[in-house]
């Protein structure tokens, strides 16, 4: 869903740039550039990291190990709240997919069209490109190299070679590749009404550069006359170019209007900025992972601090107290983090996820939410710290104060769930086990209803 998104984000961004500042410019072989150029590069964007650039929040700064929130519901909540969410991701995915399989069942029906067409028309070979004639063609198109017209129309010779020159054009500068991209990609975003605002963008500036070829052999006000009788012909298929198309108002108003000053070629310039944010997050991938492994080297390096406790004997007999102060060190920062649950086929980052994942189910099986709390309608967020220590028992257990809800009824069921969990495998520096210290939040959430 973010991945989705993000790229509706970035789609209505690049197309509302066009049709503010670009779509009424005659640098038509631009606006075709930049438009495949921001509808492939938004699917791209999503994929690269763009943390480096944001600050950090404070919690990062601090060096103990954090756990992921735990969400803990009311149990009434819960239930209903999986079952709401697993029946509308089902839901979702079925629409998605049956949707998809109507548009690829539709595509994979013109191309076959097409191909008969090409395997039954009689065949005209010229330099550069094919033409086609069949019975079932009504007006002229084109699809790559192939020209689609019987030619059997009341035209003047400038009117046909109008014809010829504006699919010509189609052929020539390779149209026919955009939209065959254009149509893939509706098969996974046929859903998407920026992936339609595309589409018919892209196909106006087709027919631009197509109609400015065709200018070149016919007056603009026969040429005018010609597109309006064509227009009253049947509309063709959605995959191909054809002489005529919806867009017939669009066209003509792009005929008579005058070159563009290159002056307007600033209003290019102001995407510059956007393009330049986009090349420093796709920096090369080595330099990238070279950064990456710097800064994991350097948050692994362990961190630690020294506790000192002070202890008070009394011995009865001789009736004197003897003081004595333990320095206990404790690590923030470990080679390897404590394990929680049995994790013996795991290692690195699966190693800890296994952990986590243990830790998780324990929890929800062992604590509810407060019936009281529930009854008040308290919710928050409890964050707790505690120490790991070299035999695995739970030390230290407390919550951060300033930093955690001010429900005690939240905060005493956290901590008692936390002083009761089972022993950690503990954490290891140096292949040594050593004291660990840890946060958990755990979040205490009502249900909307409640």
């Amino acid at each position: 869903m973010r991945y989705l998104l993000l790229i509706s984000i970035y789609w209505l961004a690049s197309w509302l740039f066009y049709r503010l500042f670009l779509e009424k410019e005659r640098f038509l072989r631009l606006n075709r550039l930049y438009l495949l150029f921001t509808f492939a590069l938004s699917l791209v964007l999503p994929f690269l990291s763009w943390s480096m650039f944001l600050p950090s929040p404070d919690w990062t700064n601090t060096p103990e190990i954090w756990l992921p929130v735990v969400a803990i519901q009311s149990e009434v909540a819960a239930v209903a709240g999986e079952a709401s969410k697993f029946n509308w991701r089902l839901l979702l995915l079925t629409i998605w997919g049956v949707g998809s399989a109507v548009v690829l069942y539709r595509f994979a029906g013109n191309l076959w069209e097409l191909s008969q067409l090409i395997r039954n028309g009689q065949k005209v070979k010229h330099t550069g490109y094919a033409q086609i004639k069949h019975p079932k063609i009504d007006a002229p198109f084109s699809w790559f190299s192939f020209l689609f017209w019987n030619g059997s129309q009341d035209l003047t010779e400038d009117e046909s070679q109008a014809i010829i020159a504006h699919e010509l054009a189609h052929i020539q500068q390779g149209h026919s590749w955009d939209l065959l991209f254009m149509e893939l990609g509706k098969i996974i975003f046929w859903w998407n009404p920026l992936w339609y605002a595309y589409r018919h963008s892209i196909e106006a500036v087709h027919e631009y550069l197509a109609d400015t070829q065709a200018l070149k052999s016919i007056t603009k006000s026969d040429y005018g006359r010609l597109l309006l009788r064509q227009h009253l012909l049947p509309q063709p298929r959605l995959l191909i170019h054809t002489f005529h198309t919806s867009q017939l108002k669009k066209r003509i108003i792009m005929m008579t209007k005058s070159p563009s000053s290159l002056l307007a070629l600033g209003k290019y310039l102001m995407f510059f900025p956007v393009l330049l944010f986009v090349l420093l997050a796709c920096e090369d991938a080595e330099a990238q992972q070279e950064v990456a492994q710097k800064a994991e080297q350097e948050l692994q390096e362990p961190q630690y601090y020294d506790q000192v406790d002070t202890i008070v004997t009394f011995h009865p007999e001789s009736m004197e107290e003897e003081v004595q102060f333990v320095k206990t060190r404790i690590y923030e920062v470990v080679d390897q983090m404590p394990v929680f649950g049995d994790c013996s086929d795991a290692e690195g980052k699966e190693l800890s996820q296994c952990s986590y994942k243990n830790l998780l189910m324990h929890i929800y099986e062992n604590i509810k939410y407060p019936e009281a709390a529930r009854t008040a309608g308290q919710e928050g967020t409890v964050l707790l710290s505690f120490v790991v220590d070299k035999t695995g028992e739970v030390t230290n257990a407390t919550t951060v104060e300033g930093k955690t809800t001010e429900h005690i009824i939240l905060n005493n069921t956290a901590l008692g769930m936390l002083e009761d969990l089972p022993k950690f495998s503990p954490g290891r520096q140096d292949d040594q086990a050593v004291n660990v210290k840890m946060v958990l939040p755990i979040k205490f959430k009502l249900a909307d209803d409640q």
